[in-house]
């Protein structure tokens, strides 16, 4: 949390707050990161309904890529015993 609100700029309790909605209750990032239309839709709601994204534009696709992902998890996997 402490990240979180330095990273954010925000408080603590705004910082729990902040991810006791998008993290525990939305579920906008899916438990094994594989990013979703579904998720990246709520993620993009959330940040709307708080003003803190103008509408959504076609770049927000990008997002999607999951090669990245991949190559971190393949990466990790190579590292570990």
């Amino acid at each position: 949390m402490a990240i979180l609100a330095d990273l954010g700029r925000v408080s603590p309790e705004e910082a729990d707050a902040t991810y006791e909605l998008v993290v525990e209750r939305v579920r906008a990032y899916p438990p094994d990161l594989r990013a979703t239309r579904e998720h990246l839709d709520a993620l993009l709601d959330i940040m709307q309904e708080t003003g803190n994204v103008p509408d959504p534009h076609p770049e927000f696709e990008r997002f999607l890529d999951g090669s990245y992902l991949e190559e971190a998890q393949r990466r990790l996997a190579s590292t570990r015993p």
